[in-house]
């Protein structure tokens, strides 16, 4: 008896682990964090949200891995930074009126990651647009940019730009471009209209003898459409960073210039381009950012002045420096 009153003692502390085993709770995901200022819901809210959501409790398959760090800007703006814990990057950031509508957003976006079928058979109405609102599409704004299914965020906006340009005319251009912007999440799409300025070019090949000042004066006007990625999106404490690519179309008009009969003359001509921009948004429904451009011409027409020949041809490559703003429309 002695002996089996032992063996039962030492089997006892395993017992006692099966048993709390079996009494706990199942995992929940602990890869989610909710850390928000006094006053505004914690974790569990948040937790709640998204299990509701997905009409189910988290599992530990259920790797979320974000922490979502929630700070108030003003009296009716609250924004929260969904950081990845691996490397601490932000990987999206929401913005609302209010830290319950905000939370709300989040719960939507984090169960959309798990199961998006899921998340948007939720039967109760979404978050308004404006709740949703996403940087990432920098446009966005007081009014709403267009909350798309599956959580795609569509905004539109307008903007105007001066333009230094460097090998399109004779000689260092200034000018004016305008655009419209379509955002969709990380995605740009820019169509502009623009003109540069006129600029003068004249022969000085004495041996052609032409008289002192006969040449050309030219101008461009035409426009582009570009594509651009945003790796990076800036807010009001950094710029962020796209990088652009398109193609521009438009058309060179010459004047004559210092002949009895100048005459006039246009060409079209179009490019590839390839740019960089770097946008800042010191408030949300303002962009203001600055952009270089090169442009590879398919095809340099020439000009001249009869008799004397060709007074001057575009060059191949051209730059452009671009300093402007957008604001959002919708």
């Amino acid at each position: 008896m002695l002996g089996t009153r032992g063996t039962l003692w030492r089997a006892f502390p395993a017992v006692v682990s099966a048993v709390v085993l079996a009494a706990s709770p199942p995992a929940r995901a602990q890869d989610v964090r909710w850390i928000a200022p006094p006053g505004c819901a914690g974790d569990h809210a948040l937790r709640t949200g998204i299990e509701t959501l997905l009409g189910r409790p988290l599992a530990p398959a259920d790797r979320i891995a974000v922490h979502a760090e929630v700070r108030q800007e003003g009296a009716d703006r609250w924004v929260v930074e969904l950081r990845s814990i691996e490397d601490g990057t932000v990987e999206r950031t929401l913005a609302a009126d209010g830290c319950d509508a905000l939370l709300d957003a989040t719960a939507l976006v984090l169960a959309w990651r798990i199961d998006p079928e899921v998340a948007l058979e939720e039967p109760t109405p979404a978050p308004s647009p404006r709740v949703a609102y996403d940087p990432a599409s920098r446009l966005g704004a007081p009014d709403a940019p267009l909350a798309m299914p599956g959580g795609t965020v569509v905004s539109l906006g307008v903007g105007a730009a001066f333009v230094l340009d460097v090998g399109t005319l004779p000689a260092i251009a200034p000018g004016v471009i305008g655009e419209v912007v379509v955002r969709i999440d990380r995605l740009d799409l820019r169509v502009r209209g623009g003109w540069l300025s006129t600029q003068g070019a004249r022969l000085v090949n004495d041996s052609v003898g032409a008289p002192p000042g006969v040449g050309v004066d030219v101008e461009w006007a035409g426009g582009s459409l570009a594509a651009c990625g945003r790796p990076l999106d800036g807010d009001a404490d950094r710029p962020g960073f796209a990088i652009c690519g398109g193609v521009q179309v438009g058309a060179l008009i010459a004047r004559g210039v210092g002949v009895s009969d100048p005459g006039r003359a246009e060409a079209a001509m179009g490019a590839l381009s390839l740019g960089a921009v770097m946008p800042w948004a010191p408030i949300d429904a303002l962009d203001l950012e600055v952009g270089l451009e090169l442009s590879v011409a398919m095809g340099a027409p020439g000009f001249e002045v009869a008799p004397f020949g060709v007074v001057w041809e575009p060059s191949p490559v051209a730059g452009r420096l671009t300093i402007g703003g957008h604001v959002d429309v919708r």
